[in-house]
């Protein structure tokens, strides 16, 4: 806000005015059109009312100025407008960037250089008319080492507020961004850390960081192109603000390696204790699959010598079943033997009684047979007897026979006892 965007810009307003209750004397700092045009009390005009009472549209605000107070006091503060302003970082999607105000000292500056103005001003050897006064080289110089100097500090103050961003947004170690991580992960104000970084948590982290760095990057590449186009090109004529551009085209080369540099060492050292504490585990991991292999390799031999006392108390099953199936084959033989035994013993219980039957029969026979020949023997005798009976009659008879025959014995012949 200026009377002219080249020349002066408004920088503050005071107001000393009636209040309400005592005089009050305000002070605005003015940066914008619309905090200068805030910076006046007003009030709301009554909305007027047409013939049947309804009110009509608002007629707009008023400024509560009372002209008539001895003391009311209006004071506008100006301020030179400077070739490079004192202006903060451009948003992320604001589509201008600093620039340098062609101011008119400036375009002076830019038109005239020491050596016209020792003409001008009639220095020995230079001009035999000067058209000028003397004591205006002077002056020519210490504005012109004012514009510098301004200048100079607008370009130092611009590096201030870049090293902010870069501390702010992309140093790891500063960066807002990375405040949780770190008291998560490093502690902060005495507190121990919570834990250690994932993998997942440094990935995650450091993307941010690198996007972060990737958008600062852009940043200064816009600063070195506005150094090159605007400020060496306006400030041409000045040897000064000439180093300076040179200088802080190196300043922003440099202090964007050493940014990487630092962000690289933040991460490799996170990513290095995230590698030692790999390694701790992997080592830990090692010795407990080393463990896990003895145990194995025991649970193996004990698997190994149980299976084999099952193999072993298998085959004594085995063994037991077949002598138990031997036994009960024994067992089966011996009661089939012992029932073929008893039949055997029926079967001689039945001989036997059979053989007492015969031997009663036989010895029934026997005592039939021997009375039999008991009366065998006594008709025997009988006979014997009856024979020799016969016989004595027999020898009579044929005494007598042979004495009919013969002429033999006259005795009577014997006689059969049949």
């Amino acid at each position: 806000m200026g009377t002219r965007g080249d020349v002066l810009r408004l920088t503050k307003v005071v107001i000393n005015m009636d209040g309400v209750e005592e005089r009050v004397k305000e002070e605005y700092i003015v940066r914008t059109r619309r905090e200068f045009v805030g910076c006046f009390p007003t009030k709301e005009r009554e909305e007027p009312k047409d013939g049947d009472g309804s009110r009509l549209a608002k007629q707009g605000i008023r400024y509560n100025f009372n002209f008539d107070d001895p003391e009311f006091e209006i004071v506008f503060t100006f301020m030179r407008v400077k070739e490079i302003e004192d202006q903060p970082i451009p948003g992320k999607n604001d589509s201008k960037f600093w620039s340098v105000t062609q101011t008119v000292m400036l375009r002076f500056f830019s038109a005239l250089d020491e050596d016209a103005i020792h003409k001008l001003c009639g220095d020995e050897g230079l001009s035999n008319t000067p058209l000028l006064h003397k004591s205006l080289v002077q002056t020519f110089v210490q504005h012109r080492e004012t514009i510098e100097k301004e200048a100079e500090e607008a370009l130092d103050g611009k590096k201030k507020m870049l090293v902010e961003r870069a501390n702010g947004t992309v140093d790891p170690n500063q960066a807002r961004d990375m405040q949780r991580y770190r008291t998560k992960f490093h502690g902060e104000d005495g507190k121990p850390p919570e834990g250690k970084p994932t993998v997942q948590d440094i990935h995650q982290a450091k993307r941010t960081n690198q996007s972060n760095l990737v958008e600062y990057e852009e940043l200064m590449h816009t600063f070195v192109k506005f150094l090159d186009e605007d400020v060496k090109n306006s400030f041409g004529w000045s040897k000064r603000m000439t180093d300076q551009v040179v200088e802080a085209k190196e300043w922003a080369r440099k202090s964007l390696a050493d940014l990487r540099v630092k962000k690289d060492n933040f991460w490799m050292m996170e990513e290095g204790k995230m590698t030692k504490e790999a390694e701790r585990l992997q080592l830990a991991a090692q010795k407990a699959e080393h463990e896990a292999v003895a145990q194995q390799e025991k649970a193996q031999l004990d698997s190994e010598e149980a299976r084999r006392r099952m193999e072993e108390a298998e085959h004594m099953a085995n063994e037991a079943y077949e002598a138990k199936e031997t036994a009960e084959r024994a067992e089966e033989a011996a009661r089939m033997r012992e029932q073929e035994a008893k039949k055997q013993e029926q079967v001689a219980k039945k001989a036997q009684q059979s053989a007492l039957a015969a031997m009663q029969q036989a010895r029934e026979e026997k005592d039939q047979l021997c009375e039999e020949k008991e009366q065998l023997a006594l008709t025997m005798q009988k006979v014997k007897e009856h024979a020799q009976a016969q016989e004595a009659a027999s020898g009579a008879n044929m005494g007598w026979l042979w004495g009919l025959v013969g002429g033999g014995s006259k005795e009577a012949p014997l006689s059969s006892p049949y």
